[in-house]
């Protein structure tokens, strides 16, 4: 009878059952946090090439991609895919620059370990 009136050890077992809730929220926040910025830097890479395909029209794909490779700080540039491709629309003529990055998540026991994060620019031809 002695040991059911017992409360020590309560708040550690409660600390225990709460500190799992609370620190997934803090690893969910840092996740939003690091994938907002790694959102921004691509769409920065983005303007960025988009801004040197207006000034030298001139400019090869290889080149773009190799800047923009250089240029990334977010992440593993390994994983970085920057595409060139050329488009018509109402017949005027574009140039589409789509930049796609995997980011691998930190939170744990999801569904999915790996965000699709993607970027594209479309500049007119001429």
């Amino acid at each position: 009878m002695r040991l059911l009136r017992c409360e020590r050890g309560v708040a550690a077992v409660e600390f225990a059952i709460v500190s799992v809730v609370l620190m997934m929220l803090i690893i969910g926040g840092i996740d939003m946090g690091r994938t907002f910025y790694v959102k921004n830097q691509l769409s920065f890479l983005a303007d960025q090439a988009a801004r040197q395909m207006l000034m030298d029209p001139d400019v090869t794909d290889a080149t773009l991609q190799a800047d923009l490779a250089a240029q990334f700080s977010a992440g593993d540039t390994s994983l970085l895919s920057v595409a060139v491709t050329a488009q018509t629309v109402s017949g005027i003529d574009f140039r589409v620059i789509q930049i796609d990055y995997p980011m691998a998540l930190f939170v744990p026991f999801l569904s999915f370990s790996t965000l699709a994060l993607n970027v594209d620019r479309r500049v007119p031809v001429g």
